[in-house]
């Protein structure tokens, strides 16, 4: 859902919101809101529950083997297990990432909404619209801050009506 952050300046100057290399003018801005991301944990757990299933068996298959044509070799029977042990950790490291939630800072001006950006800290969203919100209202509020945006799948819709996907990477 989400790939590499990047580090994004977020800034009002001269009644200016940029975030990024995307301008805002604030006089154009009808609505800043934060909005909740959260990822479909169903068919995330299943595709986490089948590749464990697939190495315990990949496990298992490499002991039989190992049994057939090296006899005893517990020296091997030990590393195959350390390398399934590795591998569901390794699989439970990324599912813990995959699950969670994300906030958005979304901008609607006379057109359609836009995701700005993304960030895990709900706080820093939440304050980010408040600081645009107070320009807004504050002709000589100017502001800057750095801001780690986790750029994924962006998604344009405007009322019932889904306007396409664009996905970053």
């Amino acid at each position: 859902m989400f790939y590499n952050p990047e580090v994004t300046n977020v800034q009002v100057i001269k009644r200016i919101l940029w975030v990024g290399g995307d301008a805002y003018p604030l006089h154009n801005i009808a609505r800043v809101q934060p909005s909740t991301l959260v990822p479909r944990r169903g068919p995330m757990l299943w595709d986490y529950f089948k590749e464990i299933v697939r190495w315990v068996l990949l496990g298992i298959a490499a002991v039989v083997v190992i049994g057939l044509f090296w006899f005893g070799s517990n020296s091997l029977l030990g590393l195959v297990e350390v390398i399934v042990l590795v591998l569901i950790v390794v699989s439970t490291i990324k599912l813990i990432a995959k699950l969670r939630t994300f906030y958005a800072l979304v901008i609607e001006t006379a057109g359609m909404p836009y995701t700005a950006l993304v960030n895990p800290d709900s706080n820093l969203v939440t304050r980010l619209v408040h600081q645009i919100t107070d320009a807004i209202d504050n002709p000589q509020a100017e502001w800057q801050i750095l801001v780690v945006n986790h750029i994924g799948d962006k998604i344009f819709q405007f009322g019932d009506y889904n306007m396409g996907k664009v996905v970053y990477k």
